[in-house]
């Protein structure tokens, strides 16, 4: 932020709110139906985790991109179900109608900003979406890319 108290475009990213629990059971439906699904799981899968004490699983609806053998996840850091990925790197998801057992991990310090950067370059769409400073060429800034990381954890998932 700039000296002043109000922040300046660029300063501040635009985070969408948490999902209501009903929005995330209608795109789970939506990935679900076959047609629709297909459209649908060309950014977006549903991904389940285990919890890492209660061993509970919980299934939520997420955009990705592919980066080589990699799906690559945006989370909100103060969202709870990544963290689970910690001790519990087995999930499961269902892409394009094919449920498959894999492996995430989080992508925390140096591993974090080149997925960033390819998450972005691969889905340039995201640094609009998320009101990113960009230099003249449209790629976001490194201060942008810095709120972004400051903001969310990148998730990477093992995908052949």
């Amino acid at each position: 932020m700039t000296a002043e108290s109000e922040p300046t475009e660029g300063d501040t990213l635009k985070l969408p709110g948490t999902p209501k629990p009903w929005m995330n059971r209608a795109v789970i439906g939506a990935l679900k139906t076959p047609g629709l699904g297909a459209l649908l799981g060309r950014t977006f899968m549903i991904l389940t985790v285990t919890g890492a004490k209660t061993g509970t699983r919980y299934t939520t609806p997420v955009q990705y991109v592919r980066d080589g053998n990699h799906l690559l996840v945006l989370s909100q850091r103060h969202r709870l179900w990544w963290r689970n990925i910690r001790s519990r790197p087995a999930v499961e998801v269902l892409l394009k109608g094919k449920t498959v057992r894999t492996r995430a991990r989080l992508l925390e310090g140096a591993d974090a900003r080149p997925a960033l950067e390819n998450l972005l370059r691969l889905n340039p769409r995201l640094t609009k979406f998320y009101g990113l400073e960009t230099d003249p060429d449209g790629a976001p800034t490194p201060p942008a890319i810095r709120q972004l990381h400051d903001a969310f954890v990148v998730i990477a998932i093992d995908h052949p």
